[in-house]
């Protein structure tokens, strides 16, 4: 049996990991909405536990990349 799909993480190393898979199942769990059905959302923005994190989506190349940031508060 020959394997080829691929699902890569990259993330910013203060995210725990269990925040991150929370995140990244939301994305896939929406389902393929962007690019006419063809992919994930490209970016999502997510509250959890009173922080906003960004997850981006690539599948430009043969795996599936997931980002996931901490999203900033903007200074005013």
């Amino acid at each position: 049996m020959r394997l080829n799909k691929e699902i890569r993480i990259k993330t910013e190393a203060d995210i725990p990991d269990n925040i991150v898979m929370k995140l990244i199942s939301s994305v896939i769990a929406q389902g393929k909405i962007s690019n006419g059905g063809k992919t994930y959302c490209y970016v999502s923005l997510f509250q959890y536990e009173g922080k906003t994190y960004r997850v981006e989506t690539n599948d430009s190349t043969k795996s599936i990349m997931f980002y996931v940031f901490n999203e900033k508060e903007k200074e005013e």
